[in-house]
C-alpha cells in the first residue's frame, strides 16, 4: 500500500521516497518494533503527504495501525512541536517516531541538501528528540 502510494515521488534530495520508508520500517524492526509498528512506518507519512486519506487506511488497516499513523501525522496548520506531542501520548508511536527521526538525521542523508535546509532540517529534528526524551524525575 505504502510503495504505490508512494512510487512515483521523490524526497527532497530526488530520492524515492520509498527508501525512506524502507528505512524507517527496518529501523523499527531493529528495534524490536511490532508488525503494527512496522506497518505505520510504511505508511507514516501517508495523510500528511496527501497520497492516501484517512479514510482509506481506515478501510485498509487494524485499528492500532491507523491510531499509530494518525499520532505521527501533522494536521493542516500545526507546527512539527505541536504535533509532536501526538506520539508520546499513543502506545508504540515513540519507536517509530525515533526510527523516522533517525533516519531522516542520518548524516548521509543530509549530506545530499543545499546548506539552508540542511541546517533547517537538523534543527527541527533535535527539537523532536528533545520532546520525545521520556521525562526523568
Amino acid at each position: 500500500m505504502a510503495r504505490n502510494a508512494h512510487a512515483h515521488r521523490t524526497d527532497k534530495a530526488g530520492r524515492p521516497c520509498a527508501e525512506h520508508f524502507q528505512a524507517v520500517a527496518d529501523g523499527v524492526r531493529d528495534r524490536g518494533g511490532t508488525g503494527e509498528q512496522i506497518a505505520a512506518a510504511w505508511l507514516h507519512d501517508a495523510v500528511e503527504d496527501g497520497v492516501l486519506s484517512r479514510e482509506q487506511l481506515a478501510a485498509a488497516l487494524p485499528q492500532r495501525v491507523e491510531d499509530l499513523v494518525d499520532a505521527m501525522t501533522r494536521r493542516p496548520r500545526e507546527g512539527a512541536e505541536s504535533g509532536a506531542r501526538r506520539v508520546p501520548a499513543t502506545p508504540g508511536a515513540r519507536l517509530v517516531k525515533e526510527a523516522d527521526l533517525a533516519h531522516h538525521a542520518d548524516p548521509d542523508r543530509l549530506a545530499l541538501l543545499d546548506e539552508p535546509t540542511r541546517g533547517r532540517f537538523s534543527a527541527t529534528y533535535a527539537t523532536l528528540r528533545r520532546l520525545l526524551r521520556p521525562a526523568t524525575g
